[in-house]
């Protein structure tokens, strides 16, 4: 290969060669094992845990480390898995001229990996320009293994492009953007029928029935009624009577209120935490996390 290069006039000038090599990265583009090893590699797929963090006292239980994902270093990982098919100098040639186009799609591609899986593509999303994300290391996660989350810069809902388990307690995510706020969700498979407590009572609080806002919060309350308050039976009779009640008299009820309207009134509110990351003004002042 090597004398090949060295005896062919025009391959032997690198200008050219690279003019002929940008041409050819065109059929990089397509999907294929190179694209998705590369691909994997920018979303930091097989990296081993050590490399990721850099000393174990930063995953103490109950705590949320935000980082900012450094390209530099990803791509010097990606040159270095690339660089073993490099046997002579015409393959740095055809490196130097493929690569960057290699780059650019796996960076692109690697930012809408997850939501490809899900057959759909992020509106808010920068294709990869920055991305941030966190490490939460908690009871939650152990406990609510489908815990949901959502990550916004401002009032922007971002777009995850990585949320995985490491280990049992310990949650990996990556956004594509510079997130300001994290929201955690109950996963929606632990939804129970609840109500409140209030000045020594129980009430429940109703949501909308009318139509286009259905399950919006109407900030109107009705105590239990009780068949036999000892035992906790609820009177289901009287308690569906009166949510219909309360719903009409506010104009959010409907014409009808069958066991399904009762159910969606029950339901209650899964439980949510938001988290709010104040970065450091200029002069050092100010930061932290404020729940």
């Amino acid at each position: 290969m090597r004398s090949w290069f060295k005896n062919n006039g025009m391959l032997s000038e690198e200008n050219v060669f690279c003019s002929i090599g940008a041409q050819l990265s065109i059929a990089y583009m397509e999907k294929d094992d190179v694209m998705d090893f590369i691909n994997g590699l920018y979303m930091l797929e097989g990296v081993p845990v050590g490399a990721l963090i850099a000393d174990g006292q930063l995953l103490q239980p109950e705590t949320l480390n935000i980082f900012y994902l450094d390209y530099n270093w990803i791509e010097a990982m990606v040159d270095g898995a690339l660089s073993i098919g490099r046997n002579c100098s015409s393959d740095l040639m055809h490196d130097r001229a493929v690569l960057p186009t290699l780059k650019q799609n796996g960076r692109l591609h690697g930012a809408n990996m997850r939501s490809l899986r899900y057959d759909r593509l992020s509106k808010n999303s920068d294709g990869g320009k920055r991305q941030t994300g966190f490490l939460l290391r908690s009871q939650l996660v152990e406990g609510w293994p489908g815990i949901e989350v959502s990550c916004c810069s401002g009032e922007t809902e971002l777009n995850i492009i990585k949320l995985e388990h490491i280990g049992t307690s310990v949650l990996f995510c990556i956004v594509d953007g510079v997130l300001d706020k994290i929201t955690l969700t109950e996963p929606v498979e632990s939804l129970f029928f609840g109500f409140e407590e209030a000045e020594e009572a129980f009430v429940k609080r109703l949501a909308s029935l009318k139509e286009g806002e259905t399950g919006r919060d109407v900030n109107v309350s009705v105590p239990l009624v009780f068949r036999d308050e000892e035992q906790g039976l609820l009177n289901i009779k009287a308690l569906a009577g009166d949510m219909q009640q309360a719903l009409t008299e506010a104009g959010k009820g409907s014409a009808y209120f069958s066991a399904l309207e009762f159910a969606l009134q029950m339901i209650h509110e899964r439980a949510r935490c938001t988290i709010e990351i104040n970065r450091k003004n200029s002069d050092g002042t100010g930061g932290g996390v404020h729940e």
